[in-house]
């Protein structure tokens, strides 16, 4: 496809645009939370303009590249594609209010949408990079845990199928083509599943639906359409786990309990004191080690438990525990005392890396609607953080639990949303 013409007639309305999207960000939660303050938004945005600026004057092929490394960076930012593509679509739609009066207005209409598909596609394409090399990683790390572990399902069965997305994986990342060994693969693996488990009937209607997945996957990517591939990719994904864990082919021996993908948390306030005092101890031993601690709270609770009653307040909380166990790490503690009181403690993590967990968890449960006597219930997050290392250190245990809880207040007291260290 040709390069195009008209874009650099966008410049002259950049500075409106973007004083427009800073306000906007600004009021929004779900994205004035990444950041600890308005200069270091207004530095990003003002980045992000330059970027901007730079690509009206490039060739597809660079600015393809651009927005694939752009896609990459908000991953690593914690920002999800969602709120990516939410910014995107108001930076368009602000040139677009703003360019009818130009001589050129349809050519550069049909630009400035043009332009926004390759935004939003190679952005994506961004994302999928960083998730596949994720999933990678995952995969390899449960394959090494299967060595030692006892399977209800042969591990050959479960060792084949991981190879079978490792390859498909590989293609995706690739941009190759749907390879007819890989299906072959994949049906010659839900046969074996079912001669082994007979009972899960509905493998049948899983198995077609991943096909279908993947054969739509396989489509897009070839169109470069990697917005829906995205999407697909995020969905085959979801659903692959989903019938591992009902065929029980990963639920190694001793994680019977656990959910997918999931760190289940504690509701012991004691054993939440005894492992804090075997960090804290750990900790004044060794100066290079260093842990840090997190409580979490609803902003709302309180009247939603008053609005709509106890079973429905039970539901926030089983929410929040839950998005809670999807964002902390394998080695990490999360806890769940109190009625509306959550904490996690992060072994050998900085405060920084506190603060981005929080974040996530914050963002996401942020984006969670609740239906609640026929009403649309939005709830939020804060938390406060605290660190125990030799940079910051505490005396005694309880100096650290009162700064951690004076941090959860002082976040409180700021409003909705807010994350405090």
């Amino acid at each position: 496809m040709p390069n195009f013409q008209y874009l650099s007639k966008l410049e002259k309305y950049s500075s409106d645009v973007f004083r427009a999207f800073d306000i906007y960000l600004a009021d929004d939660a779900r994205f004035s939370v990444f950041f600890d303050n308005q200069s270091e938004m207004e530095m990003l945005l003002a980045k992000q303009k330059k970027n901007f600026l730079q690509t009206l004057i490039m060739d597809r092929e660079d600015i393809e590249k651009n927005y694939l490394n752009l896609g990459k960076l908000h991953y690593d930012l914690g920002i999800s594609y969602m709120n990516f593509i939410h910014g995107t679509q108001i930076i368009e739609k602000e040139f677009l209010l703003r360019i009818e009066e130009e001589s050129f207005c349809q050519k550069l209409i049909h630009e400035v949408i043009e332009y926004f598909k390759l935004v939003k596609s190679y952005s994506a394409k961004g994302y999928l990079s960083r998730i596949l090399k994720k999933d990678r990683a995952e995969f390899d790390t449960f394959k090494e845990q299967l060595k030692n572990s006892e399977t209800y399902l042969p591990k050959s069965i479960i060792l084949e199928k991981v190879e079978w997305l490792s390859n498909l994986m590989s293609l995706i990342e690739h941009n190759r083509s749907l390879s007819h060994t890989i299906n072959k693969a994949s049906k010659a693996w839900f046969q074996e599943i079912k001669e082994v488990k007979t009972q899960l009937v509905f493998l049948e209607d899983l198995d077609e639906h991943i096909q279908t997945n993947i054969d739509n996957l396989f489509y897009f990517l070839k169109h470069k359409d990697y917005q829906k591939v995205l999407s697909l990719y995020t969905t085959l994904m979801s659903t692959y786990k989903l019938m591992l864990s009902m065929s029980e082919s990963v639920h190694i021996k001793h994680q019977n309990d656990a959910e997918d993908n999931k760190i289940q948390l504690f509701d012991d306030e004691e054993l939440f004191n005894e492992i804090l005092f075997k960090e804290f101890a750990f900790q004044q031993r060794d100066n290079s080690y260093t842990f840090s601690v997190i409580y979490i709270s609803c902003d709302n609770f309180e009247s939603i438990k008053n609005d709509y009653g106890e079973v429905n307040a039970n539901r926030v909380l089983e929410e929040i525990a839950s998005t809670i166990g999807t964002h902390i790490r394998t080695s990490d503690y999360g806890f769940h005392f109190e009625e509306n009181k959550f904490a996690v403690i992060l072994k050998n993590a900085k405060r920084y890396i506190a603060k981005k967990i929080s974040k996530k968890i914050a963002t996401e449960f942020n984006e969670y609607r609740f239906f609640f006597n026929n009403d649309i219930v939005h709830a939020s997050l804060c938390g406060g953080i605290t660190e125990q290392s030799h940079s910051y250190e505490h005396d005694t245990i309880e100096e650290l639990i009162t700064e951690v809880e004076q941090n959860l207040l002082r976040a409180q007291e700021l409003g909705e949303n807010q994350i405090y260290l």
